[in-house]
């Protein structure tokens, strides 16, 4: 009965372990008795016939037959047993080669005896074994990975701050009009008015880094990003006659009213005027990061480096008429006959260089598959700004080429390289989305928005109180009369950059 008992309960214990499932099933394992109702021993098979008998007991194994070590293991043989010793003095098949069993059975050939952990229940083939507790000692999981080196490259496309103009620099007037061009007439059209829109300009990203201590914890970073020279052309010609009318205007400083230089005018001359205003960035920065890892795809960098930026543009206004009448233009107040050619070039150039030390801070998050992180720095420094105008103007004839110093808005009042350094505040702010198309590729898509405090800008530098007598084809050019305008002074303002990018990280 006691046997049968047993045997029940055995049974019972069976199936609760299969039904809850393989962890379950290593937990409450518990041999079956053997033939004679006894516990099979250690690594006996259970159709083995018999029971093990010896001097100190019966041997018990709280785990599954022929795995694990049992620190219970009874000697199976009685003292008087005739079994051959093995070579650690045991009867054979202690050590779990063989086991001897009375009865019918013979020799039964069993696993080899494997000492284990207490308390681990993974067995042979299960997928955690050493790699899976290693990868657990890094503190990652198998979707995360230490970057010991790592270079990304990208396709940016980027929107500056429109340019702020002083004045509109082209206009195009009506003959019914006391002063053809001039703004606040009537017929007046303007051509290009208060801002430069840039729209979308393209460049490039690159980066490079590496880890100092084998992906733990401190790394150093060099970024650089380059957006390449973007243009705003405006172009107005008139046909051979001189029509439409086009000027240029400003504001007189002899006069106090507003007035118009022809670049055509039907009858009197024909001609052109072209504008190029120009824009390009360029930036590096170099980076120490020191990485906290609070979770096992979390990590969190603080850094500190320095930053470089600079901002070039120009503005570029040229004019070119052809007298149709004899005598209605002049050049350094010499007359200008008809066939000849008057050119006259205006140029406002500035470059701002942003030399600074900076601290942020950056947040990742990042699985199997995806990742994902967010940053904000800034840098505090230096604003180098420098702003260098020019303008000529030159009359060519059939014999010979006339140059003068001076254009329209740049003059010798304001003409020359102005040059001052200004604190410099650069914060950044953005983020990354990617996607990892093996362990070491991965592509990525970004927002970025940097604001820079104070640059100088090409259209913000005109002054367009012009005095004519200081313009070389001005009728009244010669002798000083009135302010020497226009002058030269310092505007800066405050410049911003968009930034969406299209990437390739290779991390290693």
């Amino acid at each position: 009965m006691r046997t049968q008992l047993l045997g029940g309960l055995t049974t019972l214990l069976a199936g609760a372990a299969f039904l809850c499932g393989p962890g379950a099933a290593r937990a409450q394992y518990q041999p079956a008795p053997g033939a004679g109702g006894y516990p099979q021993g250690y690594g006996v098979p259970a159709q083995a016939a018999g029971f093990w008998r010896g001097g100190s007991g019966y041997g018990y194994s709280p785990y599954p037959q022929g795995y694990g070590y049992n620190p219970y293991y009874a000697n199976p043989y009685s003292f008087t047993s005739a079994a051959p010793k093995a070579a650690d003095g045991y009867p054979q098949g202690s050590s779990g080669f063989a086991a001897h069993v009375e009865g019918p059975g013979p020799y039964v050939p069993v696993m080899p005896m494997v000492p284990v952990a207490l308390g681990h229940e993974e067995l042979p083939g299960d997928d955690g074994g050493a790699a899976a507790d290693q990868d657990k000692g890094h503190g990652r999981t198998a979707g995360c990975s230490k970057d010991c080196f790592w270079f990304s490259a990208g396709y940016e496309m980027a929107w500056f701050r429109p340019w702020r103009l002083t004045t509109p620099l082209l206009t195009q007037g009506s003959q019914a009009d006391a002063h053809p061009g001039a703004l606040g007439q009537p017929g007046t059209t303007i051509l290009f008015g208060d801002q430069a829109d840039f729209g979308r300009s393209d460049g490039v990203r690159l980066g490079l880094g590496a880890s100092l201590d084998g992906g733990e914890h401190l790394y150093v970073e060099l970024l650089g990003f380059y957006v390449f020279p973007n243009h705003v052309h405006v172009v107005a010609s008139s046909d051979a006659t001189g029509a439409p009318i086009i000027t240029r205007p400003f504001f007189n400083a002899v006069e106090g009213t507003e007035r118009a230089f022809f670049t055509s005018n039907p009858g009197v001359a024909s001609g052109t005027s072209f504008i190029d205003a120009r824009s390009d960035l360029l930036g590096a920065e170099l980076n120490t990061r020191l990485a906290c890892r609070p979770s096992d795809c979390l990590r969190f960098d603080l850094l500190a480096g320095f930053r470089f930026l600079r901002l070039h543009e120009s503005l570029t206004i040229r004019d070119s008429l052809q007298a149709l009448e004899p005598g209605v233009f002049t050049f350094l107040r010499n007359p200008v006959d008809a066939g000849d050619v008057i050119t006259d070039v205006d140029s406002f150039k500035t470059v701002n260089h942003f030399y600074g030390a900076q601290l942020g801070a950056q947040a990742t998050w990042e699985g199997k598959w995806l990742f994902a992180s967010a940053f904000g720095k800034a840098a505090l420094g230096v604003t180098d700004q420098e702003i260098d105008i020019n303008g000529s103007s030159a009359l060519f004839t059939p014999a010979q080429a006339f140059v003068a110093g001076g254009g329209i808005l740049a003059l010798p009042s304001n003409i020359g390289q102005h040059s001052r350094s200004v604190l410099g505040f650069v914060p950044e702010g953005g983020f990354t989305v990617g996607v990892k198309v093996t362990p070491h590729v991965r592509l990525t898509a970004g927002y970025s928005f940097l604001w820079w405090n104070a640059v100088v800008r090409p259209g913000a530098q005109i002054d367009r109180v012009v005095n004519p007598t200081m313009v070389p084809t001005d009728n009244s050019f010669g002798t000083l009369t009135g302010p020497a305008r226009p002058a030269f002074r310092f505007a800066d303002e405050t410049f911003w950059i968009h930034t969406l990018t299209l990437g390739l990280d290779l991390h290693f």
